[in-house]
């Protein structure tokens, strides 16, 4: 009877360190595997706040490509104004002109 309580210890040893090997592992390759996947994921995070920042400076140029554009529309606008105002006053001096021709 000792013998076989012997051997039942003895297999149940074998057992707890093979399920703690087992265990190990599977441990060990699941980190594994978590590292790799957070490895990528920095990478893609890289890659990403890269691409944010050739974005930002490109949104940098549009935006004083835009200023310039106001900058050239108000101009129009002043000189339109003034053309609007100076063809007013050829068209009354015309018509002066021609009040005073007939």
């Amino acid at each position: 009877m000792l013998e076989k309580l012997k051997a039942f210890l003895d297999l149940k040893a074998i057992c707890f360190v093979l399920s703690v090997f087992g265990a190990s592992y599977v441990a060990y390759t699941q980190v594994g595997q978590h590292e790799i996947r957070l490895n990528i994921y920095q990478d893609k995070l890289v890659t990403l706040e890269k691409n944010e920042l050739k974005v930002d400076s490109r949104i940098i140029v549009l935006e004083k490509a835009q200023d310039r554009t106001d900058g050239q529309l108000e101009k129009l606008n002043v000189t339109l104004n003034e053309l609007n105002i100076s063809l007013v006053r050829l068209a009354s001096t015309l018509e002066n002109m021609n009040k005073k021709g007939t």
